[in-house]
């Protein structure tokens, strides 16, 4: 290894190394809870000393708020495909008993 750079030798290989499914969306589920809750920041002091004095709950944002936020967005984003195959179960079903099956494409 370079004593410059110790991760040199390594980024050589990561090009071709692929990366889990599961960690992209755990990713995408980060930068989705940071986005969240930098829109939900009361960065004006005015605005803040204006909600405090209406008796908003206003408390101090934690590092474990936005992981908890992430990990709701990250369980959302995996079970989609459960989602997914349950809406079609679900047609199948009224096909089978047959019902009328809302046509929900144009």
């Amino acid at each position: 290894m370079s004593d410059e750079n110790p991760i040199a030798e390594v980024a050589e290989h990561l090009p071709d190394a692929g990366i889990n499914p599961a960690h992209g969306i755990a990713g995408i589920a980060l930068s989705m809870a940071l986005r969240w809750h930098d829109t939900g920041v009361v960065k004006d002091g005015a605005m803040y000393q204006q909600l405090r004095v209406e008796g908003k709950e206003i408390r101090p944002m934690d590092v474990h708020d936005v992981l908890d936020t992430a990990k709701l967005f990250e369980k959302h984003l995996m079970d989609a495909p459960n989602r997914l195959s349950a809406m079609v179960f679900d047609v199948i079903e009224q096909v089978l008993l047959g019902e009328e099956v809302p046509n929900h494409v144009e």
